[in-house]
């Protein structure tokens, strides 16, 4: 097991741990996927200390690649899928990434930045197609071991700036250094646990793109705390009521414009909304009036 998930896969390993647009996966199945990941990823030569860069909407794939990355002692920039080649390109550049994960809804993006680096990249691509460019992720999974991966050491995501003012730049957090022991990893979810009121038992909802720093702390933390995650490609203000009453959420994360759509939303689709599971919204981004 990878050591985070270990108590989760211990305690519930036949409960539901993700549902995306797809279907759903026990944490058991997860576990055995992000084991499956960084052996794979290791068999195909790349080290801890390699920087492995992440093309992905939000589907369940997102959360094994991430386990494994930190479990690995890789560092891992997001990259977002909105971006122009040359954005992209950036990003792959200047964090001195070796591979590149992406999602096979945008590998259009994912070959022409590669292409515009220059350099060898090695392409693992999500999905069950086989690619012309680059390795299928599926296939190397099914190829790869299951059995817990030795030597796991922790991984540290590098978040972008906007680049307002220039080029984005690569951002670190000091307190989780790359390669460091795992117990750093377990202490911090233990403390953002506490701090932003997390349910363990509970279920977290996301709906914004998980390679912006908010969704990604806000889903990420719950996750590895054992909340059991639903991730959603696209915000839908009709569809999070549902989600919301018919999933029994219990935490989920926002920015303004999405309470703003929620509220246009008409009133009988608001009067048939009842929030019950609902115990804590977190929002970033913008400040939003009280009341």
């Amino acid at each position: 097991m990878v050591r985070l998930n270990a108590a989760h896969v211990a305690s519930k390993g036949d409960q539901t741990a993700i549902i995306d647009d797809r279907g759903s996966v026990t944490w058991r199945t997860f576990d055995e996927r992000a084991n499956r990941c960084l052996n794979a990823l290791r068999t195909r030569g790349h080290a801890a200390g390699a920087t492995i860069a992440l093309l992905c909407g939000n589907r369940r794939e997102f959360l094994e690649v991430t386990s494994a990355l930190l479990h690995g002692g890789y560092l891992y920039p997001p990259i977002n899928w909105h971006f122009t080649p040359l954005e992209a390109a950036h990003i792959l550049g200047d964090s001195g990434a070796t591979v590149l994960v992406a999602d096979d809804s945008y590998l259009q993006l994912a070959v022409a930045a590669i292409a515009l680096c220059k350099r060898p990249i090695d392409l693992i691509v999500l999905g069950t197609r086989a690619p012309v460019h680059g390795a299928a992720y599926e296939q190397l999974l099914a190829d790869a071991s299951p059995v817990e991966p030795a030597h796991q050491n922790l991984g540290a995501v590098m978040m972008y700036t906007s680049g307002t003012t220039g080029q984005p730049r690569g951002v670190r957090s000091t307190q989780m250094p790359l390669g460091g022991d795992i117990k750093l990893g377990e202490l911090a979810v233990h403390g953002y646990t506490s701090l932003f009121g997390i349910d363990p038992n509970g279920r977290t909802l996301i709906t914004a793109p998980m390679f912006h720093g908010g969704p990604y702390l806000f889903g990420l933390v719950p996750f590895a705390a054992g909340c059991s995650i639903v991730l959603r490609r696209r915000f839908d203000p009709a569809a999070v009521l549902r989600d919301i009453d018919e999933l029994a959420i219990t935490n989920a994360y926002f920015v303004p414009t999405h309470f703003t759509r929620l509220l246009r939303l008409p009133a009988e689709v608001k009067q048939r909304f009842s929030g019950a599971s609902l115990q804590t919204v977190w929002h970033t981004a913008a400040p939003c009036p009280r009341g």
